[in-house]
C-alpha cells in the first residue's frame, strides 16, 4: 500500500533542495506555534479553567444588593436565616478575610528567629470541608474543635514547623497565642486570596467576638438541580422575610453571583473586574492575530515551496505519477516540516509558558505557578497552521499535476497569475494584522508609561509604608496601639536621613478608609452639590502625615496635635474645593457628607493625590479629619519619609521587634507599592510586545519569502535585463516595486482595520485615546521599516546575479 510516510529519505532529500525556504518554513512556524501555544495555554488553561473546588461552577457568592450597589456580604444571622431557608442551596458559610492594600494582620511566631507576617482568613466551620478541597496532612476544623484549632498551608508548614506534619502534636504561636494545627492544606489552595495561608474560626479571638449583627463574606453552593435563577428567586423571597423581620435593610435584596470572577453578573458592573475582563478579550484576541499570522505565513510558505518545485511535479506527472501520489508526496513533505516545527514550537512553549506564569499578576483561587503547555491548545495551533498550509500549497501541486506538458513548457513564465495573486494577498493580510497587532501593543505600552509617570501628588520616591499586627492579647484597645505606634515613631525619628513619621488611617495609592455616595450638604450660603455621580473619600491621619507624604499644603493650616476627632475640622483637596467653591477660598467654609450628621469646617486646602491603579474610577473628592487616637485599629499602618527608603526597611524591622518582638509587621517602599499596583497592567502590555515581535518577525519573514520567490522565479529574466545593459539599481528598483506595492496595501488595510479594532481596548486604557495618533505612526513606521528591510534583503540578491550563471539557469 502506497503511503506518504512510505520513504523518510526521499522527502528529507526534497526539502534539502530549498534549504531557505524548508529552514524559513520551519523557524517561522515554529516561532507562531510557540508563542500562540504558550499563550493559549496560560490563558484558556489558568484563567478560564474552571475554579479548583470540586462543582464550582455551582458556587456562588451572596450579595446584599440595592439600587446603590452592594458586596457579597451578609450578617452572621442573617447567613444563618438563609442557611435555614434556602432549598436551592447545599451549603451556606461564610469568612471573614484581612485588610487588603498590600497589609496583613496576622502574624505567626514557631521556631523562627523573627515574626513571620502572614495571611489569616476567618472562616465558619463548615467552610473549608464544603469547598471540598482535602488537606494533605490532618483534617478539616469541625464545630467541637473551639477557637484554637487553626489549618494551615503546606509552604507555611514547612517553614514554621518544628515536628513531623503526620505527628498529632502540631502547634503553631498566632497573634500571641498557642494554636493548635488540625490540618495542613496543599500549597495549591488559594482561598480566599492568593496570599492566604492560616485558616482559624471565626470566634478564634475571645478579647474580639465576631456578633451575629457583623458582617462576613457569604459563599454557597447550588444544589445540582437548581439553576442560578432558581436561586435568585428563592433568595428574592427569603429577602422579604428578613426585611420584615428588620434583619435587611429596605430596598436591599439578597442576589447570588457566580463565584469565579470572569462569569460574574454583578462584578463585571465594577470598574476593576471590568478592566480584567477587558485585558482577557484583548489578550484573546492577540493570540488569534498571532494564530492568524502563523497561518498565512504558512500558507505563503508551503505556497512558495509548492511553485519551486513545478518542475519536479511536472516531471512526475509526465512519467505517469497520478494525481493522488502527487498529493501524497506534497503532504508528507508538509507533515515532515510541520513536525520539525512542532518540535522546536513545543520546546519554545515550554520555556515561554514559565516566563509568562512567572511574570502574571496573582489571581484569586487560582495557582499559576503549575502552569504547562496545553496539548488541547498545541494540537489546535499545529493542525490550524499545517491545515492552512497544506490547503494553499497542495493547490498548485494538482494543477501541475493535470497539466504536466504546459508546466514543463511554461514553468519559467511569469506574470501576474492567479498564484501569484494568492500569494501577494497572503503577504498583505499578514502585513495588515501585523500591523493591528502593533498599534493595540503600542496603546498598552503607552498607557503603561502614562501610568508610570503619573504625578501622583506625594513623594513616592522616599516613602516607606509600614503595616503592623498589634496582637490583641497585649494591645487590647486603641490607646495601649497608639502609645505603641507614638514609640516607634519617636525611634524611627532619630534614625539617620528620616525626615518624618506619621500614623495613617489609609496611604495613597488605597482609595481611602471608606467611601460615601450622594449629595453633599453644604452651608446656606453655598447651597447644595450634587455628588451622587463622585465618590467622596475620607481619610482619617494624625499629625504630620502630609509632611510625611510630602503632599503640599496650599491654603490654611494642617491638623497639630491638639487636634482630635470629634473636633469637626476638614480639610480638603484642591479637586474638592474646585468643585465645591468654585472661584473662591474653602477656608472657613462647612460640609456635611452624605452619611454624615455634624458639620465640619474646613481648616485647609492640600494637593490632590491621584491613583494609580486604573481599576480604582472614584477618589474625585477627597476630604481628612483627625485621626481618632484613641481608636487605633489593630491593623495599623506608619508612614515614613527617608532620604534612603530602601535601606530604611530593615532598620524598621529592627526597631519594631526591639519595642516587641511579638509584632508583626510588612513593611514595603511607595515605589514598591506603585510596582504591585501596576502588576497587571505591566504585564499585559509585556505580553502585548511579545505578541506584536512575534508577528512583525512573522510578517518580515513572509514579505522576504515571497520576493525571494519572486527573485528565484525571474533568475533568467534578469540576467536578459542586465546583459542588455540594466544596471544592478535599476534591478533592484524593479523588485523592491512589487514589495513596496503590498506594503503599501497592507498597511493601508492594517491601519483601517486598526481604527476598529483598537478601539475594543477602550476599557484597559489610561489617559490614552483608541486612535492615538503616537501609537498608529508608531507601529506603522516600525512595521514599515522592518518589511522595506526584508525586501531590501531579497533585492539585493536579485541585483546580486552575475548574467551569464542567470543565463544558464534551468
Amino acid at each position: 500500500m502506497d503511503s506518504p510516510f512510505r520513504s523518510f529519505r526521499p522527502t528529507m532529500r526534497s526539502l534539502a533542495r530549498t534549504p531557505g525556504v524548508t529552514l524559513l518554513a520551519v523557524t517561522t512556524l515554529a516561532l507562531g506555534i510557540g508563542a500562540t501555544t504558550a499563550t493559549w495555554s496560560v490563558i484558556d488553561g489558568v484563567l478560564l479553567r474552571p475554579l479548583p473546588f470540586p462543582a464550582s461552577e455551582r458556587l456562588i457568592e451572596l450579595w446584599r444588593w440595592g439600587s446603590g450597589g452592594g458586596g457579597p456580604v451578609m450578617t452572621l444571622d442573617m447567613l444563618e436565616a438563609v442557611r435555614d431557608a434556602a432549598t436551592s442551596l447545599d451549603w451556606v458559610e461564610g469568612y471573614l478575610t484581612t485588610p487588603r492594600e498590600g497589609y496583613l494582620t496576622a502574624h505567626v511566631v514557631a521556631g523562627l528567629e523573627s515574626p513571620r507576617t502572614v495571611e489569616v482568613a476567618r472562616v465558619t466551620p463548615g467552610l473549608l470541608p464544603a469547598l471540598g478541597v482535602p488537606p494533605v496532612h490532618g483534617r478539616h476544623p469541625t464545630v467541637d474543635d473551639g477557637p484554637d484549632a487553626v489549618v494551615v498551608r503546606e509552604d507555611l508548614w514547612r517553614q514554621i514547623g518544628t515536628v513531623d506534619p503526620t505527628s498529632n502534636d502540631r502547634r503553631v504561636d498566632i497573634d500571641g497565642r498557642t494554636r493548635r494545627v488540625v490540618g495542613i492544606m496543599p500549597v495549591s489552595f488559594r482561598f480566599p486570596n492568593a496570599g492566604t495561608q492560616a485558616w482559624v474560626p471565626v470566634d478564634w479571638d475571645p478579647e474580639f467576638p465576631v456578633a451575629g449583627t457583623d458582617d462576613v463574606y457569604a459563599l454557597a453552593r447550588r444544589r445540582p438541580d437548581a439553576s442560578l435563577e432558581q436561586a435568585r428567586d428563592e433568595l428574592a423571597a427569603i429577602s422579604r422575610g428578613l426585611r420584615e423581620q428588620g434583619m435587611l435593610g429596605d430596598g436591599l435584596t439578597l442576589v447570588p453571583d457566580p463565584l469565579n470572577r470572569f462569569d460574574s453578573e454583578l462584578r463585571a458592573g465594577i470598574g476593576g473586574y471590568q478592566r480584567i475582563r477587558s485585558t482577557l478579550y484583548v489578550l484573546f484576541g492577540a493570540v488569534a492575530f498571532v494564530l492568524l499570522i502563523t497561518c498565512a505565513n504558512t500558507a505563503n510558505l508551503m505556497l512558495a515551496r509548492a511553485l519551486r518545485t513545478e518542475r519536479d511535479t511536472a516531471v512526475r506527472r509526465a512519467l505517469g505519477a497520478s494525481p493522488a501520489r502527487i498529493a501524497r508526496w506534497f503532504l508528507a513533505e508538509t507533515v515532515v516540516m510541520g513536525a520539525m516545527a512542532g518540535a522546536l514550537g513545543g520546546g519554545l512553549a515550554v520555556g515561554a509558558v514559565r516566563i509568562i506564569a512567572s511574570r502574571m499578576p496573582p489571581l484569586e483561587f487560582q495557582d499559576v505557578s503549575g502552569a504547562v503547555v496545553s496539548p488541547r491548545a498545541f494540537l489546535v495551533v499545529v493542525g490550524l497552521s499545517m491545515a492552512t498550509g497544506v490547503a494553499v500549497g497542495l493547490v498548485p501541486a494538482l494543477r501541475v499535476s493535470r497539466r504536466p506538458a504546459a508546466a514543463l513548457t511554461l514553468i519559467e513564465r511569469t506574470g501576474s497569475g492567479p498564484r501569484r495573486r494568492l500569494s501577494g494577498a497572503l503577504v498583505v493580510t499578514e502585513i495588515a494584522v501585523c500591523l493591528m497587532l502593533m498599534a493595540g501593543a503600542g496603546l498598552l505600552v503607552r498607557s503603561f508609561v502614562a501610568q508610570q509617570q503619573l504625578d501622583l501628588g506625594f513623594d513616592v520616591d522616599r516613602l516607606v509604608v509600614v503595616g503592623l499586627s498589634l496582637p490583641a492579647s497585649r494591645y487590647g484597645d486603641g490607646e495601649s496601639r497608639f502609645r505603641f505606634l507614638d514609640q516607634l515613631s519617636t525611634r524611627l525619628m532619630r534614625l539617620p536621613g528620616v525626615q518624618a513619621a506619621a500614623i495613617a488611617g489609609s496611604v495613597p495609592p488605597a482609595p481611602g478608609y471608606f467611601l460615601s455616595f450622594g449629595r453633599l450638604q453644604l452651608d446656606a450660603a453655598s447651597g447644595t452639590r450634587d455628588t451622587s455621580e463622585m465618590f467622596v473619600s475620607l481619610t482619617p491621619v494624625a499629625p504630620r502625615y502630609f509632611d510625611a507624604l510630602g503632599i503640599p499644603l496650599l491654603e490654611g493650616r494642617a491638623f497639630t496635635p491638639d487636634d482630635v476627632a470629634g473636633d469637626q475640622l476638614a480639610i480638603v483637596d484642591a479637586a474638592m474645593a474646585r468643585s465645591l467653591w468654585p472661584g473662591r477660598s474653602a477656608i472657613g467654609q462647612r460640609f456635611r457628607p452624605p452619611r454624615g450628621n455634624a458639620w465640619l469646617n474646613v481648616v485647609g486646602v492640600v494637593g490632590e493625590t491621584r491613583q494609580v491603579n486604573p481599576d480604582w474610577q472614584g477618589g474625585d473628592l477627597r476630604y481628612y479629619v483627625p485621626f481618632p487616637l484613641d481608636q487605633v485599629p489593630a491593623a495599623a499602618r506608619l508612614v515614613v519619609r527617608s532620604d534612603t527608603p530602601q535601606a530604611l526597611l530593615a532598620a524598621v524591622r529592627r526597631e519594631t521587634w526591639a519595642i516587641d518582638p511579638r509584632v508583626g509587621l510588612v513593611a514595603n517602599t511607595m515605589a514598591g507599592h506603585v510596582r504591585d499596583a501596576l502588576a497587571r497592567p505591566r504585564f499585559a502590555a509585556g505580553l502585548m510586545s511579545a505578541f506584536a515581535l512575534v508577528g512583525l518577525l512573522l510578517a518580515a519573514g513572509g514579505t522576504f519569502s515571497v520576493v525571494s520567490y519572486d527573485v528565484s522565479r525571474r533568475t533568467r529574466e534578469f540576467g536578459i535585463r542586465m546583459a542588455l545593459g540594466a544596471t544592478r539599481p535599476k534591478v533592484m528598483r524593479l523588485v523592491l516595486r512589487r514589495g513596496v506595492t503590498l506594503i503599501a496595501l497592507g498597511s493601508a488595510t492594517g491601519l483601517a482595520g486598526a481604527a476598529v479594532v483598537t478601539r475594543l481596548t477602550r476599557n484597559v486604557l489610561f489617559e490614552v485615546a483608541p486612535l492615538d495618533p503616537v501609537s498608529l505612526v508608531g507601529a506603522t513606521t516600525l512595521l514599515i521599516g522592518v518589511a522595506l528591510a526584508a525586501n531590501w534583503l531579497a533585492a539585493h540578491r536579485a541585483a546580486g546575479v552575475e548574467p551569464g550563471h542567470a543565463l544558464r539557469v534551468e
